[in-house]
């Protein structure tokens, strides 16, 4: 079943601003990555057939990318972790790298990401 054009816009705008892999949107979504891409595709058309209004549009998907939140996802050491000194773990969301050295205080890690979350 062909969707509009305008439903397409909502379910790319939407996996943009999901933040998640084309695969995982499309799960929670019940469609295939393959509909997914063929949105992507038709939009892409729309905007070259629509010149500058559908350049806008295009730059409205771009910004609300832009401004996705990072998700964030629990990391555990495995077993059998290097434990040297000079081990660390480095986080970066956009510009902001946070560098974690062993014996971190997770509280005050959990404050600095609440931080980050907030802006």
């Amino acid at each position: 079943m062909r969707v509009s054009l305008e439903e397409a816009r909502r379910v790319v705008e939407a996996f943009e601003r999901s933040g998640q892999t084309r695969g995982q949107f499309a799960a929670t979504r019940a469609i295939s990555i393959h509909t997914l891409d063929g949105y992507r595709v038709r939009l892409k058309r729309a905007a070259a057939r629509n010149g500058a209004a559908a350049n806008d549009a295009a730059a409205k998907v771009n910004q609300s990318r832009a401004k996705a939140r990072p998700h964030f996802v629990e990391v555990s050491a495995a077993t059998g972790a290097v434990s040297a000194p000079e081990a660390a773990i480095t986080i970066r969301l956009g510009a902001v790298e946070v560098l974690l050295r062993p014996g971190f205080d997770a509280g005050t890690l959990r404050q600095v990401l609440d931080l980050l979350e907030a802006r």
